[in-house]
């Protein structure tokens, strides 16, 4: 349901994590969430390396009616992934960073249109933090062997009383 519940209540299995938890586990992006939540099991396929299969209680996402290993790419995933409330319909470009997040929920199990759209596997869903009224922000850097370097950044600006702008930047080399 499109509302705040205590997870207790909740009659579907919930992994819910707020950006003290990802950081606390080291969750930088939604292949990671394999670590963390059963029965979930993510990774780039063979046939692209930026399209991740996303599978959930063994419900992954269809082949190619020829058999030849089309995962997600011309058909909807068995899990939906929606990001801030829209639904991403195909698993391309979902290799990204996880970074100034509100909640990362991932739900198990068959879902209905109470979520968005059905799929049978279950749902992950990601909200990006909203802007308030408070002037602040944060700074993370990053170095490493190898020539690893690293930048990750928020600036939170209150503009009026009920406006405000919030700019997230994350870099990695």
């Amino acid at each position: 349901r499109k509302r705040a519940e205590d997870a207790q209540s909740v009659p579907i299995s919930i992994s819910a994590f707020n950006q003290d938890d990802l950081d606390r586990l080291n969750i930088k992006t939604l292949e990671d969430l394999k670590y963390v939540a059963p029965s979930v099991y993510i990774a780039p396929t063979a046939f692209r390396q930026d399209t991740l299969n996303v599978t959930i209680r063994g419900q992954r996402n269809f082949d190619a009616p020829s058999g030849g290993g089309n995962p997600g790419l011309g058909f909807d995933t068995a899990t939906a992934v929606y990001k801030d409330g829209v639904y991403y319909a195909r698993a391309v470009g979902m290799t990204g960073s996880l970074f100034d997040l509100d909640s990362v929920d991932v739900l198990k199990g068959p879902q209905g249109t109470l979520v968005g759209r059905n799929s049978s596997g279950g749902a992950i869903l990601y909200n990006s933090r909203e802007p308030d009224r408070v002037f602040g922000g944060y700074v993370n850097l990053t170095t490493g062997d190898y020539g690893r370097a690293g930048f990750q950044g928020a600036i939170n600006v209150p503009l009026t009383d009920t406006l405000a702008v919030r700019l997230a930047l994350n870099l990695d080399k």
